[in-house]
This record gives structure tokens, C-alpha cells and sequence, in this order.
């Protein structure tokens, strides 16, 4: 398939979105607008450009539009890229680099369950009723996505449940934004590495983004800044 035929066919919107290479744009657009297809024709306008395709992630939020990004872009132009979910990207860049902080490459990522379990254990450990067991692993939850340090007795319950954590190899699905973040911002020369590595970042379905999220793609764009985003502020 020819890209400059796909570019073609856009309207003069999208094409100037797709031909635009270098620094930010966000791009915002309705449902069923083309905002996907215009991420990956730039996606494969950037590799026919001459862009290395292992200098290009895209980034979404499930694993079908994920797949999906992939499958076009490897039709458009036959070259496999990078294309995940924020959680898949934050557990590889913790299975590569999670040492720095810690973490070995072989931990394991606890699901709501294993995660309750984990903070189960912790209360009875410190004495507390585990009679709201959820709505403490929720704040748990809402402080790692929102990279807020707790205060008073949650505090202890967190920095706990934490250590409990990592004491036996795992990380809770929160924690595969929180750490990367975490790590990139006590190791800036690690951070270095993936923005070298990583040079055109591309993220779909931008709206949804949390602050965790936010903060992660933004260290990853590091100075260039070479941030393309797709979103829908009415969805």
C-alpha cells in the first residue's frame, strides 16, 4: 500500500496533521472523524521519511485499538512499531530498567484480588479493621494515579502496603505508571535513554489520560517534545 496515496485521500485537516514531523500538535476531533487513521498514516509517513521505526510509539488504551494501530501501520509500510497500551509500555520499561529502583525483571503484577489480598494482610499486620478494605485500596489507587504522597495513619497503610509489595516481587497494576515515572525522575540519565530511544511518541484517544499518564508520556518527550495527540473532548 503507498502512503503518498493514503495521504492523498485525506482531507486537508487531517493531511496537515499527518505531514507535520516535528514538535507538538494535538489534534482534536469528533467520533468517527479518522482521528486513528491519521495517527497511523503519519506513523508511516514518519518511517517512509526516513524515521527509524524503533524511534516511533504510539500509545492507547486498550489492547484491540493497540493491535489494531499495529496492523495498519504494518500494511501501510511492512515495518512493525511499537504500538501498546500506557500500562504495557510502563511494565516494559519496568521489566528493562525497574532495577534501578529495586525492582528485578521477573516480578509479577498483582491483579484486584492478589492486590486485595496483599492489603488484606497488611491491616491485620497493623492491627486495623479491614472493614473498608475497598475504598482504602481505591484511595491507594486515586494516590498512585494521581502521584500524590499520602498523609497520617494512610500513609503507614500505603508506605506498607507497598513495601509488602515489593518484599514479594510485585507490583499492583497502578504501579505501571507510577514507577516509571517514579524511576525517570530519580534517575534522569535512565529517562535520557528511552527519550533517545523513543523519539516520536504518538498517543491516541488523548483525553482519557490520567495524571500518572500525562506525566509519563511528557518525560518521555523530554525536550524535543515531538508529542502527537489524538482526542475527542466530548467522549
Amino acid at each position: 500500500m503507498n502512503v503518498i496515496d493514503e495521504v492523498s485521500k485525506l482531507n486537508a485537516a487531517q493531511r496537515e496533521a499527518v505531514l507535520h514531523t516535528t514538535g507538538p500538535l494535538l489534534v482534536v476531533a469528533g467520533a468517527g472523524s479518522g482521528k486513528t487513521k491519521v495517527a497511523t498514516v503519519r506513523i508511516a509517513n514518519l518511517i517512509q521519511s526516513g524515521v527509524n521505526p524503533e524511534a516511533i510509539v504510539g500509545v492507547t488504551f486498550t489492547n484491540k485499538a493497540a493491535k489494531e494501530m499495529r496492523e495498519r501501520v504494518m500494511n501501510l509500510v511492512g515495518h512493525p512499531v511499537l504500538v501498546s497500551t500506557f500500562h504495557s509500555l510502563g511494565l516494559k520499561i519496568l521489566r528493562e530498567s525497574g532495577h534501578h529502583i529495586g525492582y528485578q525483571n521477573d516480578f509479577v503484577v498483582y491483579d484486584a484480588d492478589d492486590s486485595q489480598k496483599a492489603l488484606k494482610a497488611v491491616l491485620k499486620e497493623m492491627g486495623i479493621n479491614d472493614d473498608k478494605l475497598s475504598s482504602l485500596l481505591q484511595n491507594i489507587s486515586t494516590l498512585k494515579n494521581k502521584l500524590n504522597a499520602p498523609k497520617g495513619q494512610e500513609a503507614l497503610i500505603y508506605n506498607n502496603y507497598c513495601a509488602l509489595l515489593k518484599r514479594s516481587g510485585a507490583v499492583d497494576f497502578d504501579d505501571l505508571l507510577q514507577l516509571p515515572v517514579q524511576l525517570f525522575r530519580t534517575y534522569p540519565e535512565v529517562c535520557r535513554q528511552y527519550q533517545e530511544r523513543w523519539q516520536h511518541i504518538l498517543v491516541d484517544e488523548y483525553q482519557d489520560t490520567n495524571y500518572a499518564q500525562s506525566v509519563l508520556i511528557s518525560l518521555l518527550a523530554g525536550n524535543q517534545k515531538n508529542i502527537f495527540a489524538v482526542g475527542d473532548p466530548d467522549q
